[in-house]
C-alpha cells in the first residue's frame, strides 16, 4: 500500500497503483521494475507475477503481518 506521495515519485507509473482501501494503494513493483529495465535497453526480463501482499504462503508482509520476521530478495545481471 502506498500513500499519494508513494505514487508522486512514481511519475509515468500510476498504472502500477490499485486503491485497496481510501488513501492506500497497492504497487505493483514488478511493473514499474520492468518498465524502469525496458527503458534502459534491457529486453530479456523474467520473472514477476507474485503479489508479496495478498500471497501469505509465500511472503511476508509488515503490513499484513505486523511480525519481526525479514525478507530478502536478490538481483543479478547474467
Amino acid at each position: 500500500m502506498a500513500g499519494s506521495g508513494d505514487r508522486a515519485r512514481f511519475p509515468g507509473h500510476e498504472s502500477a497503483f490499485t486503491p485497496n482501501r481510501p488513501g492506500h494503494w497497492l504497487l505493483d513493483l514488478y511493473a514499474i521494475a520492468r518498465r524502469k529495465l525496458e527503458a534502459a535497453g534491457v529486453r530479456r526480463i523474467h520473472g514477476g507475477g507474485f503479489c508479496t501482499y495478498s500471497d501469505s504462503q509465500r511472503f511476508f508482509s509488515y503490513r499484513r503481518d505486523k511480525g519481526q520476521k525479514r525478507m530478502a530478495a536478490a538481483i543479478w545481471l547474467t
